[in-house]
C-alpha cells in the first residue's frame, strides 16, 4: 500500500471518529454484519434512545429515533420487537426526520390494544388481533416499493396498499405510553425486484 493511500485511510478513520465523538445523538448499525449500513439519529433527549450490540437499539419511555440507508427508498425494513411494558410503538415512514411528527408519513402503530396504520392522520385500517403483548417478540417488516408498501407482523399483513407521498430513506420509531422496546435483527434491504 502507497504512503498517500495510508494516509488517506488514516484521515478517513479519523475523521469518522471525530464524527462520531462530536455528534452524541448519531449512531450506526450494522457496520459488520449485513450489507448496508444503517444511519441512526435520536430525535428525542439522549438517553432515551441506546443502540444495543450491532443491530439493535434499545427505546425507553418518551424514545424517538430514525433510521435510514443513505439513497436507499425502495426498501424492507426488517425489525425483531420486544416491548417490557408501556402502550406500545409506532413505525412512521415516507416521513424524514427533519420534521417529524409534523411532516406527512404513513404510521404504523403496534399496541397492545391492536395494530392501526395512518396516511396523514387519517386511519386506513385498524387490525385488533394483531396486538403488542409485553415480553413477547415479533418480527415487523415494512416493504416499501414505488407507490407500494406492505406492513406484516410475523405472518399476519396488517395492511397493503398505495399512496401518493414519496418514498424516503427515513423510517422513525417512537415510543408510546411509556414503553420500553428492543428492537434487535435490525435489517434494510434495497428491493430490486417488483413488489
Amino acid at each position: 500500500m502507497t504512503e498517500m493511500k495510508k494516509i488517506n485511510i488514516l484521515i478517513a478513520a479519523l475523521a469518522l471518529f471525530l464524527l462520531n465523538s462530536c455528534q452524541p445523538d448519531t449512531y450506526f448499525l450494522n457496520r459488520k454484519v449485513a450489507e448496508y449500513m444503517i444511519s441512526g439519529e435520536i430525535l428525542s433527549h439522549i438517553d432515551s434512545v441506546e443502540k444495543s450490540g450491532e443491530n439493535a437499539v434499545l427505546i425507553h419511555s418518551g424514545g424517538i429515533t430514525s433510521l435510514r440507508v443513505l439513497k436507499i427508498t425502495q426498501l424492507i425494513a426488517d425489525f425483531t420487537i420486544e416491548a417490557s411494558n408501556g402502550k406500545g410503538i409506532r413505525f412512521a415512514f415516507r416521513t424524514n426526520s427533519n420534521d417529524y411528527p409534523e411532516h406527512n408519513a404513513i404510521r404504523f402503530d403496534y399496541t397492545t390494544e391492536g395494530s392501526s396504520v395512518f396516511e396523514n392522520n387519517s386511519l386506513l385500517a385498524r387490525v385488533d388481533s394483531v396486538k403488542l403483548t409485553h415480553y413477547e417478540p415479533v418480527r415487523l417488516k415494512i416493504y416499501n416499493d414505488g407507490i407500494y408498501y406492505k406492513i406484516l407482523v410475523d405472518c399476519d399483513t396488517v395492511y397493503k396498499g398505495s399512496t401518493m407521498l414519496p418514498a424516503t430513506e427515513y423510517v422513525i420509531i417512537e415510543s408510546l405510553g411509556g414503553t420500553e422496546a428492543l428492537l434487535s435483527g435490525i435489517d434494510f434491504a434495497e428491493i430490486v425486484d417488483e413488489f
